[in-house]
């Protein structure tokens, strides 16, 4: 675990290429798609896959810059805090935190969010109640 640990670090390092990288209290979301004006367009809220215990958000940015690219919208993944240092239910409730914020921003239609992820993070929000 202790190598995959490692390697979950330095992915995290990865560049933001073509990536707004913002802070939402405690974790953090990368941004795809965002465009400075122009009216609120829908959004996809993306969990990485990992188990919520290993990988960060970064891994995913070829998939996030593709989809938001493709359908016009705005793609926000979520860099949630992993376990088993911060065990269930707060990686969950990083990715709700997130959705909560991504609502809230000007470019972004609230009323068209989507939620979805790899592995495990996919299934995270049919325990959501949004």
């Amino acid at each position: 675990m202790t190598s995959i640990r490692t390697l979950t670090r330095l992915l995290a390092r990865m560049p933001a290429r073509d990536v707004a990288v913002a802070s939402v209290g405690a974790i953090t979301v990368r941004l795809h798609g965002v465009t400075p004006a122009g009216s609120p367009r829908p959004a996809l809220l993306w969990m990485h896959g990992g188990g919520f215990v290993i990988g960060p958000a970064a891994q995913d940015d070829s998939v996030c810059r593709h989809v938001a690219e493709h359908l016009g919208i705005v793609v926000a993944a979520v860099g949630y805090r992993l376990a088993p240092e911060r065990p269930f239910p707060i990686p969950l409730q990083d990715c709700y935190d997130a959705q909560a914020w991504l609502a809230r921003q000007p470019t972004v239609d609230p009323t068209r969010i989507a939620i979805s992820g790899a592995s495990a993070a996919a299934g995270s929000p049919r325990v959501w109640h949004c």
